[in-house]
């Protein structure tokens, strides 16, 4: 039998198979989120301005309480009535509240910028393993679900998902800013019980599952290689009898043939 395989096409073929193999297995070490460094910086600073308005007002309450005659002798030596020191202290709330509004704003992006990078890498190992591109409908989530479902792949098993599905679920809350409705949140202990979220409790959320999104990338990694590559007795059994079933023997033996060719 002539053999119509292009043997110029055959090490395209296997030395696609390695690279695909070797990009999806050492994928998670490319896995890093490089916004992460920069907003734990910047939010670091917010807090500790935010916390020294906070402390300059608590402290002329306190002394405008407790000690109203130092109060007193403080605005003399400052050159300033009382008034105007209470209103200097109120300046800081404002201020601190100003702060804080900045700090949340930087802590949603940090959600959103999280979800958002980790649905890019979710896309690109299922381009390297799939050569799927760019698909929008896809990347809806029960989609992917279905669809990772059908390869045998079951993404809710896999370690991670759930603190990754509740990132997908505040990324949404957050961008959607229709604030925490009823009780759905209440299964996120950051969340139990607000109405709306807030800097403090979204640096507490992401806090505990920041590096999940590595760990699951990883698991996906292995889950989609292993599909994609791992043959073990049963699953040729499988794929021998689901092939033999829609094949007569001569189309069978054209088959086994030609995938031997390959091979030489």
């Amino acid at each position: 039998m002539q053999n119509d395989n292009n043997s110029d096409d055959r090490p395209d073929i296997h030395d696609q198979r390695e690279l695909h193999k070797m990009a999806i297995d050492s994928y998670f070490i490319y896995f890093q989120n490089p916004l992460d460094y920069e907003l734990e910086k910047i939010m670091k600073n917010l807090i500790e301005l935010r916390d020294g308005h906070y402390n300059h007002f608590n402290a002329f309450e306190k002394m405008k309480r407790e000690e109203p005659e130092k109060f007193i002798a403080l605005a003399d030596q400052s050159g300033k009535s009382p008034e105007e020191l209470i209103a200097q202290g109120y300046d800081s709330a404002m201020d601190a509240h100003y702060v804080e509004e900045e700090l949340n704003a930087f802590a949603e992006v940090q959600i959103i910028y999280a979800y958002k990078h980790l649905e890019i890498h979710i896309k690109r190992l299922l381009d390297i393993g799939y050569g799927i591109k760019n698909s929008r409908q896809l990347f809806k989530w029960n989609t992917l679900i279905e669809f990772l479902k059908a390869k045998s792949i079951l993404i809710e098993q896999l370690e991670g998902y759930t603190e990754i599905n509740q990132l997908r679920r505040v990324n949404n809350a957050v961008k959607h800013s229709d604030g925490l409705q009823g009780n759905e949140f209440d299964d996120i202990p950051e969340l139990k019980r607000k109405k709306y979220t807030d800097a403090e409790s979204l640096l507490a959320f992401y806090a505990r599952i920041k590096n999940v999104p590595n760990q699951f990338i990883a698991k996906l990694g292995g889950a989609i290689y292993n599909e994609r590559f791992t043959f073990n007795e049963d699953r040729l059994k499988d794929m021998s009898t689901e092939i033999a079933s829609r094949m007569d023997k001569d189309i069978a033996e054209i088959f086994i043939e030609r995938l031997r060719g390959f091979y030489k």
